[in-house]
């Protein structure tokens, strides 16, 4: 019988969802092709889990695949986010709770009533000491961890955990430290976003996320070049190709694809690496005020980044610790023949959130959890209550035989079986109950599935509309088998001075464009200076036959 099991990590970040199928194996973890889903999101307090656009294409990759019905873990990540470690005396549940809550409450960028919190204990704080505890805290903002839950249900996947970046890195440096007492950190640079895990004498000191990218040098990069009277600008794909050439060069060393040495590019590439150095600074100095946790001894550069050549050594000449690149991921990851042509060591974040997930500090909310056991027990007493009850009517006939001889026994027999008979008659009226209330439930999500995303709709039409044309009411009607929606707009002069059959043309070929409506028809088109806007030209009306998924016969 096979061992393997399948599951989705999903890496959540800013403007973007990355998608990576990994297979649990005896020893090690399969990953297969990631997919990226980039997303116009720009604020740095939402995340791409936002973005509905981003989302749809998610769960129409996901339906591609056929990977419905798959367990999802969502790695979270950014200013939503905490992971905090404290050092508490032992108490109470509840009141540890409450200990942690106030703490928390003082370091996140939202108030900790909008937070899940999820907690667990790694051990004591000092080796030896079993008096205070050391206690590993993740909030995550609800909005972002609700967002994951719906993103879930919309792709029809299992949401298994709500996890955040810093605690699945730490458990991946756990697995690369390979039991190692000395106290180390580790930097995992991705090309958003840095993290930085921090291992006292026996356990994590410090797990947060960092400010830091490798994305940082490509921008660095970009920067105007000047050598002697020549200014050399780079874009985004140029640079990206010079920083995987040359990565961090030396002062002496030629540039031969720019002509230049690398004195005119160190002072572009400066900046981001003082940032560097400076995040870990701070982290490394506040990670020797916990308790049972030292200097740091060196420094372990993982993930993407980790491939620039030359950064371990400019961030070692900068920070004075020894700082090497740490490949220990290929020991229990491997790439499958899907395509991909990464190094393990860039899929370390998703193999381990696969594998380690049940243990992390899981932010699924509470109502979700309690809505799904609720759900578990009416299915077993589903499943099993019909078979109980036949099982119990086989005894009553079995025993009603045995005892068919003892006259006295007869009337007891007889009530017994009347009773059972009874049970069985309330349990098919239960069970009638619930295939109707399937049935119902069934017919929602038809309706659901049939009904447009008028969110998508309204936002295909403020990019279509011509800035002359300002929407005044929408009127929609199920006409047939479908929808169709009327748009009633005033037009106005514009900047380009189009005239109003012009507008009312390029409003039309517009919408005649858009995948989004199956038929579209110019109802009205009035040009009139008498209208109760003095600066209107005229009016239009639009009749949009939607396309949307339509309900499937039933067979």
């Amino acid at each position: 019988m096979s061992t393997s099991r399948e599951i989705l990590v999903l890496q959540v970040f800013a403007d973007e969802l990355r998608l990576v199928p990994a297979t649990i194996l005896p020893d090690l973890v399969e990953i297969g092709t990631p997919c990226s889903f980039k997303s116009n999101q720009k604020n740095a307090d939402q995340t791409a889990l936002s973005d509905q656009l981003t989302v749809d294409a998610l769960a129409a990759h996901v339906r591609e695949q056929q990977w419905e019905g798959r367990e999802l873990v969502c790695v979270v990540s950014g200013s939503l986010t905490a992971c905090q470690y404290f050092d508490l005396p032992q108490m109470a549940k509840a009141a540890m709770r409450q200990a942690v809550m106030l703490k928390l409450g003082q370091q996140l960028h939202f108030p900790i009533a909008e937070a899940i919190v999820a907690m667990r204990t790694v051990g004591y704080s000092v080796e030896g000491d079993t008096k205070n505890l050391r206690i590993q805290s993740t909030a995550v903002h609800r909005d972002l961890a609700m967002a994951a839950t719906r993103a879930a249900e919309m792709c029809g996947l299992r949401l298994a955990a709500v996890c955040a970046g810093p605690d699945v890195l730490a458990s991946c440096t756990e697995r690369l430290r390979r039991g190692d007492p000395a106290i180390q950190a580790v930097l995992h640079i991705d090309e958003r976003i840095g993290t930085l895990v921090i291992h006292g004498s026996h356990s994590v000191s410090v797990a947060t996320e960092l400010p830091v990218a490798a994305g940082d040098l490509t921008s660095a990069l970009m920067r105007p070049i000047i050598s002697g009277e020549e200014v050399i600008q780079l874009d985004e794909a140029r640079a990206l190709r010079l920083r995987a050439e040359i990565g961090i060069p030396g002062a002496d060393e030629t540039i031969a694809s720019l002509n230049v040495t690398g004195d005119r590019l160190l002072p572009l590439l400066e900046p981001p690496l003082q940032k560097i150095v400076k995040q870990l600074t701070q982290w490394i100095t506040f990670s020797t005020t916990c308790a049972g946790s030292g200097a740091v001894q060196s420094i372990r550069l993982v993930g993407p980044g980790a491939s620039i050549k030359g950064l371990a050594e400019a961030i070692a000449a900068r920070i004075s610790i020894p700082v090497q690149r740490e490949q220990g991921a290929r020991a229990f990851i491997a790439l499958s023949d899907g395509g991909t042509t990464d190094e393990p060591d860039s899929f370390a974040i998703s193999a381990v959130a696969a594998l380690d997930w049940a243990g992390l500090p899981n932010a699924i909310p509470p109502e979700i959890l309690r809505e799904r056991t609720v759900h578990r027990v009416r299915r077993s007493m589903a499943i099993c209550g019909p078979a109980v009850a036949a099982a119990i009517l086989v005894m009553a006939f079995l025993f009603s035989r045995v005892d068919r001889n003892m006259q006295t026994r007869v009337a007891a027999q007889q009530t017994a079986l009347a009773d059972m008979q009874k049970l069985v008659g309330d349990r098919q009226k239960w069970t009638a109950l619930q295939a109707s209330e399937q049935t119902l439930q069934r017919g929602i999500d038809e309706f659901a599935m049939a009904t447009p995303h008028w969110v998508g709709i309204f936002k295909e039409l403020s990019l279509l509309l011509p800035r002359e044309v300002q929407a005044t009411e929408y009127v929609a009607r199920s006409e047939g088998e479908g929808l169709a929606l009327t748009v009633h707009a005033k037009v106005y002069v514009g900047s380009g001075g189009r005239s109003f059959d012009e507008v009312a043309t390029q409003t039309l070929l517009m919408l005649q464009r858009s995948s989004f409506f199956e038929r579209v028809e110019m109802m009205s088109a009035n040009q009139s200076h008498r209208s109760e806007d003095p600066q209107a030209i005229g009016t239009i009306s639009v009749r949009l036959d939607l396309a949307y998924p339509q309900e499937k016969p039933r067979a």
